[in-house]
């Protein structure tokens, strides 16, 4: 079973977030700001999920204990921390980080309709 269809949600999700960014930059720079940073790190984190579930459950892969400390110290302390970082310095409202994260699970059901197919197709250089 491939995850590509994970690598193209994180490629719809940040082009996505892009188009909203540069949209709205006029109207309130820091918000829209906010969004697209909050929606980078929800695109980091599925992408650290992915490459746990890849390291740690998959039968083809062979096990390599420090890959999988590696991709762990990374996702936990590290992301987590940065979204703690973001959201405690005061720049950004909390709604924007919000929607920007929000966008993953958006992406993740607009992908069964086909809107999102052809939004996903079209961020992977297929149509």
């Amino acid at each position: 079973m491939s995850l590509d269809f994970i690598d193209k949600l994180i490629k719809a999700t940040v082009i996505l977030a892009a188009l909203i960014f540069l949209g709205g930059v006029w109207f309130d720079p820091g918000w829209f700001l906010g969004l697209l940073i909050g929606a980078l790190w929800g695109s980091a984190n599925l992408y650290f999920i992915k490459k746990l579930i890849v390291s740690w459950l998959s039968p083809e892969q062979e096990k390599n204990w420090a890959n999988n400390a590696y991709v762990t110290l990374i996702k936990f302390p590290l992301l987590y921390f940065l979204g703690y970082a973001i959201l405690s310095s005061g720049r950004f409202t909390e709604v924007s980080l919000l929607a920007g994260f929000s966008l993953v699970p958006i992406v993740i059901v607009l992908n069964g309709t086909r809107l999102g197919k052809y939004l996903t197709g079209f961020a992977c250089g297929r149509r």
